[in-house]
Order: C-alpha cells, then structure tokens, then sequence
C-alpha cells in the first residue's frame, strides 16, 4: 500500500470511528441506527470531501475537470463494490402496515444502490417508524414542499416481479430477489 493510500485510509477510519462515536451517544435506538448506517459510508463521503475540495481549489479548468473525473471514478468504483455484495443492509425510514413496504430516502450517507443491487436486502425498521397507512408517510412529506424533498424515495414492497410474453414469471429482475425486515424496539 502506497503512502498516499494508507493516509486515505487512516482518514477514513478516523471519519468512521468519529460517526461510531456519535452513535454510542445518540439518544433513540433510530438515531444510534443512522449514526451506525452513516460511519459504514463515512469513507465514500470522505472521498467525495476531497474531490471537492480539490476541484474547487485547482487552479486551471483542467485540473478542475480532472477533479470531476476522479470524483466520477471514485462512484463508479463504489458502485461496482455494490453491484458484487451478495446483500445489503438498510435502515427504513418509514414502514407502512396495511401494504408491507418500507420507505428508504435517499441522502448523502445512504447510497441507492445498497437496496436494489445485491441479491438480498435486509431492512431494519425501528418500531418508532412504522406507520398504519400510506398517507400517515406521504403527508409529511407533502407538507414539507418539494424543495425539501430528498433525491429518491423509495418505497420496497417486496422482491420485484416480472412476466415476459409467454408469462414467464422471473422474480427480482428490478431489485433484490430476497427481502427481509427486521422490526426492531
């Protein structure tokens, strides 16, 4: 390991012992849960910290745009981790009862592709979180208005699936073909 890497790499242990830190002190089991789910992605935001950093302070429009590209490059890397994961692990956001889905948005720490690129999917649902009914999840987030809306919300109902022309049924062609949730509290 060269020393550039290595110091990446005590940065990012550093950034994960940091948010696992904040997790011990967080008041609600769901807070001590995000806390965990941030310091497993602190190294990838780490990263992203310093490609920013480095294009905004470069000093030519070449150096900038080599700055975009390694930033790219970085999230393609990651992206690729988690398209080999055999499964990946989320914290809901919200559950809903009455139609068995769990509700995961999409920010900085939480990575999309965790819930619809590996094989299986394990969601953990703190029991703070579970609703009774659909419009108990989306009216909050109407009322908050559309600029505060996250990238991606993403409602799982279960493994996806499809049918071809001849009613071939194929299941977990959009998403996971395995999904498990674990209601916790």
């Amino acid at each position: 390991m060269g020393g550039a890497e290595s110091g990446t790499s005590a940065v990012n242990e550093a950034e994960r012992l940091n948010a696992v830190q904040a997790s011990a002190s967080a008041g609600t089991e769901a807070e001590r849960l995000d806390a965990a789910q941030a310091s497993a992605s602190a190294g990838t935001e780490v990263e992203r910290l310093d490609a920013a950093q480095a294009s905004a302070s470069a000093g030519t429009e070449a150096d900038r745009l080599d700055a975009v590209q390694a930033s790219a490059n970085n999230r393609e890397r990651w992206l690729a981790h988690a398209a080999e994961a055999d499964f990946g692990v989320v914290l809901a956001d919200h559950a809903v009862a009455y139609t068995a889905s769990v509700v995961v948005k999409s920010a900085a720490y939480k990575g999309r592709s965790v819930s619809l690129l590996p094989t299986a999917l394990f969601v953990i649902i703190p029991r703070d979180r579970l609703k009774t009914r659909l419009g108990e999840v989306l009216q909050p987030l109407d009322e908050a208005g559309r600029a505060a809306l996250p990238a991606g919300i993403h409602f799982i109902s279960g493994p996806s699936r499809s049918a071809d022309i001849e009613n071939d049924l194929t299941i977990g062609v959009h998403g996971p073909g395995i999904v498990y949730a674990l209601l916790i509290g």
